[in-house]
């Protein structure tokens, strides 16, 4: 398995390297069969607003929606952005089996994620209860959350920037109640 993080901040067709090892015809190099490999191409750009728009715009839940409620547009605006894959020949010879949208995550998620977040600080399931409400009322109402024209509430970044904004809270006499 192979993760490329950040594909777009990479130049542009750089990934053209991969070409042969994405190719389903079997490449065997120093004894490896490459055609059962597992590459993964992660990218921030410009599909969140394409994703956020289509989730807003829906009518379904998230658990509803499915994949093919995005590929299309997504597999679209992928070729044409700047970074690793614009004007590639992976992109031309359809070499990508699925492109995976990470949808905006609601209230629930962001609650979630500060669970974990404590449970990794080392606080006990006991001790977060109903208190981290406060928390993810913060949160949510902050400058990093956003509402759509439809009025669905989302959290702007992920729960990686998460951990470190519960941790920092953890620190706040604001939080003592944490």
């Amino acid at each position: 398995m192979f993760v490329f993080n950040e594909v777009h901040l990479m130049p542009d067709g750089l990934l053209n390297v991969l070409r042969s090892f994405l190719d389903s015809s079997g490449v065997r190099k120093d004894g490896v069969d490459y055609s059962k490999s597992i590459f993964f191409f992660l990218s921030s750009n410009g599909g969140g607003e394409l994703i956020r728009d289509t989730w807003a715009e829906s009518n379904l839940s998230r658990t509803d929606l499915l994949l093919s409620h995005f590929e299309e547009d997504l597999k679209a605006l992928e070729g044409t952005n700047d970074g690793g894959f614009k004007g590639s020949s992976i992109m031309k010879s359809a070499l990508i089996s699925a492109y995976v949208p990470f949808l905006p995550l609601e209230r629930e998620h962001v609650r979630d994620c500060a669970y974990d977040s404590l449970l990794k600080a080392g606080y006990s399931s006991d001790r977060q209860g109903s208190k981290i409400e406060t928390y993810v009322n913060d949160m949510m109402l902050g400058r990093k959350s956003a509402k759509t024209a439809s009025g669905k509430e989302y959290y702007v970044d992920g729960c990686k920037k998460l951990d470190n904004k519960v941790y920092l809270a953890l620190e706040d006499p604001l939080h003592e109640e944490l």
